[in-house]
């Protein structure tokens, strides 16, 4: 059944083939010249001997006539639904690829001729001289291949075909024999090159040839004498009136029957538009290939035929595993009914634009796309298809989704915050990042009375005192300016009337950029504060005052004292001197007693009196010191009690400050005395006094390898009259006393670090100030 409908469709196209095919111009099948015909039409029947054959588009043979059969020896509808390469003598690879550029040239110019080696049911392989062209039956392209077969009656009528095929072509057609000469021109070869076939047809090729191009010719020339053809070499030919033109070049060796090279047929194409047309093509292909969004074509049944590099990327198959598979294998289970939907709009030629759905990809996963569907139609308008570009959308949706849940979070954030900053005792207000007010807690209305719908713009300013508006205005203005934190002791008016201190805050909330995006600010009642800062005021002042009359008592108490002391002490001696020999031993004891007493008393005035002195000063000696000069002159001073227990004091270079140079000297020998005071019996006294910059303090140490104390007494040893070993070392305890209170002064620290029988380490810190410009001069 299906050979007999297809040899129906064979015969229905026989008819229209027969008068489409006129004769216009002939070649001489010997190559002995030209032979020129009538116009005529030729019917193409079962008793003419050229064999004939139709094939479908795909090449399935859908109708031969009985010359065909003989030639190739089959019997009567034998070569019915074979394909026509099974007829080609040509080896395997060569023979696809032969048919393959034979269907090619059909389908771009409808037309094709040239030499086929055909290959008989016993294996027989012989040339024939071959033409083809496409028609149309009910809508469906087909193929007619005529050829020359049997005796030289049906080589002539193959020929007059031939003849014609080659005068109507488009194509130029040119025939050369075996020097090279043009021996054929058709008239397509006139329009193209500019020469007519008179002024062609003897001369050789180059003719064409283009300056710098001159051997391309004759090497082209000599491969085909050789017997070998070239097919579609894109060139550049040179028209009669000099103009240079592209064009596609195929040339093919011509053959006699017994197989021998006779001559040469070069078919040569304009591919000025269709070079154009490439390019336009070769620019689409890559846009679509570089395209981040996939890009498929489906037809009207839902079969996918083209799948770009993004398609395979977002859904996870390859081309080839998709092209020729329906459209439903990326349809999720519960998407399946979009896809007939789809198809039935592009059928009436609908467009679908930014669908929003889902589809599923190989390895199974759902994804969200953004769909857009156009319809494919042909020149005449008929939808015969339909082009889908699909974007991934899924990091998007979750985009949108984290970010909708962000400003959930956010305003249950603010929501938050608002109830938290409406329930501390603190006025809090919010501003834009241009410094305009837009939020006030409630606490604001509670205090001022203001009601909410009245305090827009800028009404909350009438709440502020006039006496500081103007200053505080000014500064709000340059902290919105420069974004720094905004702080300004301010008065606000309550619903009483009344004005009230207030310490009013603001800080910059700014992004990851740093770019401000609003301001929040507090004001907290410090009315109460500010009289109770302004009573211990009066009260320090007054306690100042009392300290300075207690400490010039102090001073003067103590100078006053010294006067009987020395009294004392001057008489005493004088009697020991005077009286010692008369005194028995126990009155002179007690007589040296007296005077060891008051030279101690007069000691213990004398330290108080520097003490008080020390604390009575309340402000600082500005002066540059250089305390390496200081520690020089304080070992001159304590030269005979170094001497005479052989310390060693060493010293790292020490740092000029601005301090009290009496004072710093003062703390150098008290330190320097009691290590020397201190020392181990049968150990040398030895010393070490360092400075190093620690930021923007230095930090001094005093150590000594001394008796040491227990640190339970580490801050008991810095309190006035405080010692640790009696009487039988001498002193007032007031020396290390005198010391804290220099160095605090100055504005630093005093400690001790000790071990029993390993000595002990005082340091101190000063603040590095200089009035010089080596303020941050480091110990080397």
């Amino acid at each position: 059944m299906e050979s007999a409908k297809a040899f129906e469709t064979g015969k229905q196209l026989i008819g229209p083939a027969g008068s489409e095919i006129s004769t216009l111009s002939a070649i001489s099948s010997a190559g002995s010249g030209i032979a020129s015909v009538s116009p005529q039409h030729v019917g193409l029947t079962g008793g003419v001997p050229e064999g004939m054959i139709a094939t479908d588009d795909a090449g399935t043979i859908v109708y031969a006539n009985p010359a065909e059969e003989r030639t190739f020896g089959f019997g009567p509808g034998e070569l019915i639904g074979m394909h026509l390469a099974d007829l080609s003598g040509y080896p395997d690879e060569e023979n696809d690829q032969h048919v393959r550029e034979v269907f090619s040239d059909l389908q771009s110019k409808g037309f094709w001729s040239g030499e086929w080696l055909n290959m008989s049911r016993d294996g027989t392989r012989f040339y024939s001289t071959a033409s083809m062209h496409t028609a149309k039956l009910d809508g469906r392209m087909y193929f007619i291949r005529i050829h020359s077969v049997g005796d030289r009656a049906g080589g002539q009528a193959a020929e007059y075909h031939l003849a014609a095929l080659v005068e109507s072509s488009d194509d130029a057609i040119i025939g050369r024999d075996l020097n090279g000469l043009i021996i054929s021109w058709n008239s397509a070869a006139e329009r193209m090159f500019g020469y007519s076939a008179d002024e062609a047809i003897g001369r050789p090729l180059t003719i064409l040839a283009v300056p710098g191009r001159e051997d391309e010719i004759p090497t082209i020339f000599e491969r085909i004498r050789k017997g070998e053809s070239v097919k579609q070499l894109e060139t550049v030919r040179r028209r009669k009136d000099g103009k240079e033109i592209d064009v596609s070049i195929t040339g093919s060796p011509i053959r006699n029957a017994a197989g021998a090279v006779i001559g040469a047929s070069t078919i040569a194409r304009d591919i000025k538009d269709c070079k154009g047309l490439e390019e336009v093509t070769l620019r689409l292909a890559a846009i679509v290939d570089g395209s981040d969004d996939a890009i498929v074509s489906k037809d009207l049944n839902g079969i996918i035929r083209s799948w770009n590099k993004a398609a395979e990327h977002i859904f996870g198959y390859s081309s080839a595993e998709v092209i020729g598979q329906p459209i439903s294998i990326l349809a999720p289970p519960d998407r399946l009914n979009e896809m007939p939907e789809v198809l039935a709009k592009l059928r009436r030629g609908e467009q679908i634009d930014h669908y929003e759905t889902r589809r599923k990809r190989k390895d199974g996963k759902v994804i969200d796309i953004s769909l857009t569907v156009s319809p494919i139609r042909t020149s005449s308008g008929r939808v015969i298809g339909a082009s889908k570009i699909a974007r991934d959308i899924s990091e998007r949706k979750r985009s949108q989704k984290d970010l909708e849940e962000a400003i959930i979070e956010l305003r249950q954030s603010e929501a938050q915050f608002r109830t938290l900053a409406n329930a501390i005792p603190q006025l809090c207000w919010m501003a834009h990042a241009d410094g305009s007010f837009f939020w006030f807690n409630d606490r604001w209305y509670e205090y001022t009375g203001v009601v909410r719908d009245q305090n827009e713009g800028l009404a909350w300013q009438t709440m502020h005192d006039p006496v500081t508006l103007h200053e505080m205005t000014e500064r709000w203005e340059a902290a919105v300016v420069s974004r720094e934190p905004f702080e300004m002791v301010t008065r606000i008016c309550g619903r009483t009337g009344a004005f009230r201190s207030f310490l009013t805050r603001a800080l910059p909330l700014k992004d990851q950029g740093g770019r401000v995006v609003r301001w929040f600010g507090t004001s907290t009642d410090i009315e109460e504060r500010k009289l109770i800062e302004d009573v211990l005021q009066k009260t320090n002042e007054t306690l100042r005052h009392a300290n300075a009359d207690l400490a010039q008592f102090a001073y003067v108490a103590a100078h006053d004292l010294q006067e009987p002391l020395r009294t004392v002490v001057s008489f005493s001696q004088i009697v020991q001197r005077t009286c010692s020999k008369v005194l028995d031993p126990e009155s002179a004891q007690n007589l040296v007693y007296v005077v060891n007493g008051a030279r101690r008393m007069n000691q213990l005035i004398s330290d108080l009196l520097s003490y008080s002195r020390t604390t009575a000063e309340t402000g600082r000696t500005e002066q540059e010191v250089d305390l390496e000069q200081a520690f020089a002159a304080i070992l001159t001073l304590l030269e005979e009690p170094i001497a005479r227990e052989n310390a060693r004091i060493i010293h790292q270079p020490l740092p000029r400050i601005l301090a009290d140079a009496s004072q710093m000297g003062q703390v150098f020998q008290n330190l320097l005395s009691n290590a020397l005071k201190y020392h181990r019996d049968g150990v040398t006294p030895e010393i070490e006094v360092k400075a190093e910059l620690d930021e923007e303090n230095w930090l001094f140490s005093v150590k000594d390898n001394g008796q040491g104390f227990k640190m339970k007494y580490a801050q008991q040893i810095f309190g006035i009259f405080k010692r640790l070993h009696g009487k039988e070392v001498p002193g007032s305890g007031m020396g290390l006393a005198i010391c804290k209170a220099v160095i605090e002064r100055h504005g630093g620290n005093i400690w001790a670090n000790s071990e029993v029988g390993h000595g002990t380490t005082v340091y101190f810190t000063l603040p590095n100030r200089t009035a010089g410009a080596n303020a941050k001069q480091q110990v080397t």
